[in-house]
């Protein structure tokens, strides 16, 4: 840990275009937030955020002298976003929370960089880091990471009130920090003020429900979630914790790790496996069409394969994703065993599905009058080609269909 003064150099800090950003404000501009505590913790950083006590206006006025390409993105709220050789910085203005309706707030601008901290969510969020790398932590972020602990800065009740999103966000960072540090005054606020979280747009919860999902082990903040009422707030009654410890344990598993990519979209599907309320919960949190149809596929009743042949029969019927996430439900439920397991994701990553060589319109050729018999001859034929394992080619499938053409109605 750093004393407040001291320095840190990554090299992100040193790529052109930041430094030239950052030389166009003449030093008045901090790195902050999530950059600065990723640095700290040695992880990759992504977005870079900075603080300026710059008005807007003044900002914009040296990035546009300097030859940087300025975005005005949230000008009321003091942001500009600096663009130069594709790197975006978010820059904005120190600033105070007048007054906030739970999810917006009323801002006014300062140059103090202290109460710019204070009406921050976390001390691990509220820490800033000159060009030169020089830290500024005013309230005890970096201890807290070192412990990693999170909690509000403040009262927590207040920075709840200001943006109800705090809630989800003060689990969100738990999972992503993989801690059970969670400071008791928060979560005791964060259960007080639960009901708030009815306010978030569905956007909002689908975002951070799947950065919490998308972590390592999720698996305490998400119970920490369910024992604080916090889920049921977002439409999950009665989460699968249980389901959700055995996946993570087999995700580390050194014999089944490598089938059980983290997929979040999985993991909400277990955790709500035992849940019939998807439709209102895929409305709340305002699905896309392709991550309600994979939740729906893992949700539905299903007959699991018991063997190589309907192994592969599912694997034609389904796709490969839908197979593999069936075969998943199986082992986690106890409805396949480990070794059928390992055996069936074998078969989905070596056998080359094969297309059906017959069609209705091949069958039509023969003579059939077009309706429902068509189909009806097709799957007798698909199952005939199935128990013959998929050999046949389509001369060979014609000559049996032309055997199975006196039985059929449609003649």
């Amino acid at each position: 840990m750093l004393e407040n003064g001291g320095k840190v150099k990554p090299s992100w800090m040193e790529l052109p275009p930041v430094v030239k950003i950052f030389a166009a404000l003449n030093g008045n501009a901090r790195f902050v937030g999530g950059c600065v505590r990723d640095t700290l913790l040695g992880k990759p950083v992504k977005d870079i955020d900075a603080a300026t006590p710059l008005l807007p206006e003044e900002a914009i006025e040296l990035l546009r002298n300097a030859g940087i390409k300025v975005v005005p993105t949230g000008l009321k709220h003091g942001t500009v976003t600096a663009v130069e050789d594709k790197r975006a910085i978010e820059i904005t203005t120190l600033r105070r929370d007048e007054e906030t309706d739970g999810r917006h707030a009323e801002v006014s601008f300062t140059d103090d960089w202290q109460e710019d901290a204070g009406r921050r969510d976390f001390t691990i969020n509220a820490m800033y880091m000159d060009i030169d790398g020089t830290i500024y932590d005013y309230f005890s972020g970096q201890q807290d990471l070192a412990e990693k602990r999170i909690r509000f800065i403040g009262n927590p009740e207040e920075r709840i009130r200001e943006d109800y999103l705090r809630i989800l966000r003060f689990f969100r960072f738990a999972a992503q920090l993989s801690t059970r540090n969670l400071d008791e005054k928060g979560l005791i606020a964060c259960r007080g003020l639960a009901e708030g979280i009815k306010r978030l747009s569905g956007e909002r919860i689908q975002g951070e429900m799947f950065k919490i999902l998308a972590s390592p082990d999720p698996v305490y903040a998400v119970t920490a979630m369910y024992r604080e009422k916090i889920l049921p707030q977002i439409g999950m009654e009665k989460p699968d914790l249980e389901l959700l410890e055995k996946l993570i344990r087999r995700e580390s598993d050194e014999k089944t790790a490598e089938y059980f990519p983290v997929d979040p979209v999985f993991r909400l599907g277990l955790l709500l496996l035992h849940n019939l309320d998807l439709p209102e919960l895929a409305e709340r949190w305002k699905l896309s069409g392709r991550v309600r149809s994979q939740l729906a596929f893992i949700l539905q009743p299903h007959d699991f394969p018991t063997g190589e042949k309907s192994a592969k029969k599912n694997l034609r019927k389904y796709k490969k994703e839908n197979f593999q996430n069936l075969l998943r439900v199986g082992l986690l439920t106890g409805k396949i065993e480990e070794e059928k397991f390992v055996a069936f994701m074998q078969v989905a990553k070596s056998w080359i599905v094969p297309e059906m060589p017959v069609n209705g319109d091949e069958l039509l050729q023969l003579g059939m009058r077009p309706g429902r018999e068509v189909g009806e001859l097709l799957a007798r034929l698909e199952e005939w080609w199935e128990e013959k394992n998929y050999q046949p080619g389509k001369l060979e499938m014609l000559a049996h269909a032309k055997t199975l053409i006196p039985a059929n109605k449609g003649w």
